[in-house]
């Protein structure tokens, strides 16, 4: 049972432990094993997290567009305000989450500076979003909002259309009317393989231009990424990638939060760590 284990082998024939005592100890040892190697992961992947977001936020270009990284999913307002400025009208928002992400804007920080004896929400955050939809000093304004409250803040700022179309790597009933859904609940690695089949994509794409009356190709939009849409490696190299290709060949930006909790996917039994989506988003914007 032990195989070269010589001392539970020595201690069986001594009759020190009985079998049953040896195999609790097996099982126990196998326990401690599992616990270390996962923790071992968890602190690898976060050195590898914290060495990662020390080089965000990051600009950078793919396919002649722009591509803007950050950590936390509320700060791509920097570059969804500047596209505005580019194209001189409200932008398509195209998003790939595992998360809705439309949390009211501006309400954490009303919340707090309220504490629910103030003017109501819609009142006390105008004149932030009047500031906002200059499209001028979105940083600062940015330190005003919170995670989830970029969509809400950017619609109500006319820096996107007011519809915004999700495709949602898991099912969530809490959703605005002006968010157009494709839903699907990956519980499983072989539901994970098709997260970018060229069918489901392909869905999401005829229903966004059901909605816009447009072909995708033309249509100016920002392609939103969210790490946390990604459930397994296999979801990033999907077997073909055409239709997925039109999604980014067609957008005029691409925005991507890496914003995720240390040892989130391990905990959630994800078959992926932050640095493989990392790479394997790179790999696939660079075609």
């Amino acid at each position: 049972m032990f195989g070269c284990n010589w001392k539970a082998f020595i201690a069986q024939k001594l009759g020190l432990w009985t079998p049953r005592q040896i195999e609790e100890a097996e099982t126990a040892l196998a326990e401690l094993e599992s616990d270390l190697g996962a923790r071992y992961l968890a602190r690898k992947e976060y050195i590898e997290v914290q060495l990662n977001n020390k080089s965000l936020p990051v600009l950078r270009t793919a396919r002649r567009k722009s591509v803007f990284e950050v950590v936390r999913h509320h700060h791509v307002l920097e570059e969804w305000a500047r596209a505005k400025l580019q194209v001189g009208s409200p932008l398509h928002l195209i998003t790939l989450d595992r998360h809705a992400d439309t949390m009211p804007a501006f309400g954490d920080a009303w919340g707090k500076a309220t504490q629910g004896n103030g003017p109501p929400l819609n009142e006390w955050s105008a004149p932030w979003i009047k500031k906002l939809s200059t499209c001028t000093n979105v940083q600062d304004i940015i330190q005003q909002l919170d995670h989830d409250e970029h969509i809400d803040a950017a619609r109500k700022a006319n820096i996107i259309e007011d519809e915004v179309f999700l495709l949602q790597s898991a099912t969530e009933d809490r959703r605005p009317q002006w968010v157009t859904a494709v839903c699907f609940n990956v519980s499983t690695y072989d539901d994970a393989l098709t997260t970018l089949g060229d069918a489901r994509i392909q869905e999401f794409i005829n229903i966004i231009q059901d909605k816009t009356r447009n072909n995708i190709e033309d249509m100016k939009y920002i392609l939103d990424i969210d790490h946390d849409f990604f459930w397994s490696t296999a979801s990033l190299f999907p077997g073909s990638k055409s239709v997925f290709n039109r999604l980014i060949n067609g957008a005029h930006c691409i925005t991507i939060a890496h914003e995720c909790a240390t040892g989130y996917y391990r905990r959630m039994n994800y078959v992926i760590s932050q640095k493989e989506i990392a790479d394997g988003l790179t790999n696939l914007l660079n075609g």
